[in-house]
């Protein structure tokens, strides 16, 4: 069977759908979360893979825990729809502020399972863990026996610690765990990535698709294209502190340099089967256009000047205090 954290990414069986059908948000827990807190909390299926075994909940006692949920050691999370309908809970715990450390956890209701929720609410825990209250390292532990969540874990970006390893007994099983943990460097520096497009077609001509977390690794927002570009002029020149980006050659061709403060990289983009992948927080620049280029550009975000960093100076500095 598989745990809360797996299912909404691998959905059960046939059932699975894409990130792009539900979108999330985070907010502090309220009582009315208490009912769907509740399904969760008393079902087997879900608590099985829990690191110790739950006794069933109360009303009282979720109620209790909701009202204790956000405190300097303790932040747990709502994770809410556009209608504000809780969804599951995503917690910072043992929040430890002089190492800068904290244990991420995370548990959806059953009716949410393989909508890609999971990831959603990971990466705005995480961008809260490094960006607001500045932690060094985010960890958690979990069964080794739980092959599906250790892979969500892996592709979320956390890495195991070899030298981490707990074997403990409950309910007269012997049961052990792996470390897994993830550094504030590491989750802000994420590589930029070619991405190759399957072409599919016949003689009425080519075809290719991108889909949300499938080749596109984020849910689409916002879809912007560039075109007629004289030669010699230069776009981008900027960073954005939470735009994710996959550039697309639909035409012609354009250069791309990318910069995250320690490394330069250029690629060439003169394919529409061919995209190239910029996580948040690298300084791009786009030249060598061709007179017929159309260069498509997908993002993660909507439209905000106040993310975008555009004086290079100011980037570097923002890049220094994650180093």
């Amino acid at each position: 069977m598989k745990s809360q954290e797996e299912r909404q990414e691998a959905g059960p069986g046939k059932k699975e759908q894409h990130m792009s059908t539900y979108s999330v948000a985070l907010r502090q827990l309220k009582e009315k979360d208490a009912v769907g807190m509740e399904e969760w909390m008393n079902d087997d299926e879900i608590t099985q893979y829990f690191r110790f075994h739950r006794q069933k909940k109360s009303r009282r006692e979720i109620l209790d825990f909701i009202a204790s949920s956000c405190t300097e050691q303790n932040q747990h999370f709502a994770i809410v729809n556009k209608n504000d309908e809780y969804l599951g809970t995503v917690s910072l715990k043992n929040i430890n502020m002089i190492p800068r450390t904290a244990e991420y956890a995370i548990v959806l209701r059953k009716s949410v399972h393989g909508l890609g929720v999971a990831e959603q609410a990971t990466r705005l825990v995480l961008e809260r863990a490094f960006t607001d209250l500045h932690l060094k390292v985010v960890y958690l532990n979990v069964l080794t026996s739980n092959a599906t969540a250790i892979h969500f874990y892996e592709k979320m970006g956390f890495g195991r610690d070899y030298e981490l390893y707990r074997s403990f007994q409950e309910k007269d099983q012997d049961l052990d765990l792996y470390y897994y943990s993830i550094t504030r460097e590491s989750y802000i520096l994420k590589k930029c990535r070619i991405i190759d497009f399957s072409e599919k077609g016949d003689e009425r001509g080519k075809l290719v698709i991108a889909e949300c977390r499938e080749n596109i690794p984020f849910n689409i927002n916002r879809v912007f294209y560039m075109y007629d570009t004289e030669r010699g002029i230069c776009r981008g020149e900027h960073a954005n502190r939470r735009s994710e980006f996959v550039m697309i050659a639909l035409k012609g061709q354009v250069t791309v340099e990318t910069d995250n403060g320690r490394e330069k990289e250029r690629y060439l983009l003169d394919r529409p089967t061919r995209g190239l992948y910029i996580p948040r927080m690298i300084w791009k620049r786009m030249s060598g256009f061709s007179d017929d280029s159309l260069l498509l550009v997908l993002s993660n975000e909507k439209y905000d000047a106040g993310e975008y960093i555009r004086d290079y100076d100011s980037f570097l500095k923002e890049m220094a205090e994650i180093y």
